[in-house]
């Protein structure tokens, strides 16, 4: 463990780094587990003017919207006019196969493959076409989502194991 250099009077001294120096807000980060339980005991923030706390979340992006592209034959997420994400799919008759579903890197884990697959689900029943989920997110996604089954054609749902 790294030892902490002892101020006047045989106080300890937080040991740690400044984040956005130069900038108006200065937040310190402390880089081990005692000055962060010291600054806690203690009650001290170390901060010039309000500061955004370590542990909060960036601001969010804005939310994505859906987006149709039919000549593409794809269902996307658009979030800043920028496709974010998307589910191929092709017709077959009065069914609608799903066949890849693509988020991009940088959108990862903020819910936009869940809100692709609830679009594409939501239009595949407003179209009335039966749904056979060829790609495995869709199709895992059926798996939690049970109440949208209905939706896939009753041999896939066997073949599948849905």
């Amino acid at each position: 463990m790294r030892e902490h250099a002892r101020g006047g009077a045989g106080r300890r001294r937080p040991q740690g780094r400044l984040i956005g120096a130069g900038q108006p807000k200065l937040v310190f980060a402390p880089l081990c587990g005692y000055t962060t339980g010291y600054l806690a005991a203690c009650g001290a923030l170390l901060a010039l003017g309000p500061a955004l706390r370590l542990s909060e979340t960036p601001p969010r992006r804005d939310r994505p919207t859906p987006h149709h592209d039919a000549t593409a034959h794809r269902y996307e997420a658009r979030a800043d006019g920028v496709a974010v994400g998307h589910v191929d799919y092709r017709l077959e008759g009065d069914g609608i196969v799903f066949t890849h579903t693509e988020v991009s890197p940088d959108h990862e884990g903020q819910g936009i493959g869940g809100f692709l697959a609830r679009g594409a689900l939501d239009a595949a029943r407003a179209s009335g076409r039966t749904v056979v989920p060829r790609c495995s997110f869709i199709a895992a996604y059926l798996r939690r989502h049970p109440d949208e089954l209905a939706l896939v054609r009753p041999e896939v749902r066997r073949e599948l194991g849905l």
